[in-house]
């Protein structure tokens, strides 16, 4: 799994496999023939729409008209938070899902066009978009839980009212590589997890998290709490241990030696 997760193409090539890979964590599942006929279906639809498109803002409208328009994907407004919308073979069955599965869609697609779009870890709301490095004010976005091509001035305004004080600067936000889409999918699907009080997946959220990352101790401190949750004392002291052996003054420092305290005596629970 380590191997295929930390693939880190930023044009999209290994996209698929990992995000299906991802998937399976929690489906069991990893159709990836099913997948990419999906995939070549769409890919016909939005080639049928790039005739004579000659320029990147031409290419976005296409996109968006094939894609969401014509195939009918769109954000799960009433759903949001269904694990599902993150998990690719879903999101291509559904035709629904959240920002970043959308992304998915939109940039694999775009891949096979052999159009430089590229996902985006906007704050808030994942986008993608046609970047103009020799000229930044002429980058086309697209917001594919909407369905709309998105100018510089609405990227923007977007920007400064989630981090009002910080100048925008599109090129001063990198294209997302495999990785980044990954660890921003885990993430989402973590607080889900959490949420929902489901300690196993929440569980293996972490451990994948750290295989992407594993100088986080923050996965690690956040997996030993599982762990103490599923009755594994002796898993949440190591990553506990460790956490506090490398953050002794983190402002969680305090209640994670509480945790610890608590695990003295505990035995393993038995399935």
């Amino acid at each position: 799994m380590a191997t295929r997760l930390n693939a880190d193409p930023a044009d999209g090539a290994g996209l698929i496999e990992a995000t299906l890979t991802m998937s399976a964590l929690f489906t069991g599942s990893l159709n990836m023939d099913n997948t990419e006929q999906i995939l070549e279906e769409l890919t016909e639809i939005a080639r049928a729409h790039l005739t004579n498109v000659d320029n990147n803002r031409a290419a976005a409208e296409a996109l968006v008209q094939a894609l969401h328009k014509d195939a009918g994907f769109k954000g799960n407004r009433n759903g949001y938070y269904d694990p599902k919308n993150s998990f690719l073979e879903e999101v291509l069955i559904r035709r629904t899902g959240i920002p970043i599965s959308l992304a998915v869609v939109y940039v694999e697609v775009a891949r096979r066009l052999n159009l430089p779009l590229t996902g985006v870890s906007f704050p808030g709301h994942f986008l993608t978009r046609f970047w103009a490095e020799e000229s930044p004010a002429e980058t086309v976005w697209i917001d594919a839980f909407e369905g709309q091509v998105l100018e510089n001035s609405e990227c923007e305004a977007r920007w400064k009212a989630i981090v009002p004080g910080i100048p925008f600067s599109p090129g001063g936000i990198g294209s997302a590589n495999v990785h980044d889409f990954l660890l921003r999918m885990l993430g989402n699907l973590k607080q889900i997890y959490l949420k929902s009080r489901d300690p196993a997946f929440s569980l293996a959220c972490c451990d994948a998290l750290i295989e992407l990352q594993p100088d986080n101790k923050y996965e690690l401190r956040d997996r030993g709490l599982l762990y103490e949750q599923l009755g594994r004392p002796s898993l949440a002291r190591q990553d506990l241990e460790e956490f506090l052996s490398s953050h002794p003054d983190d402002e969680t420092a305090g209640p994670v030696k509480a945790r610890l305290s608590a695990l003295i005596g505990q035995k393993e629970q038995l399935n």
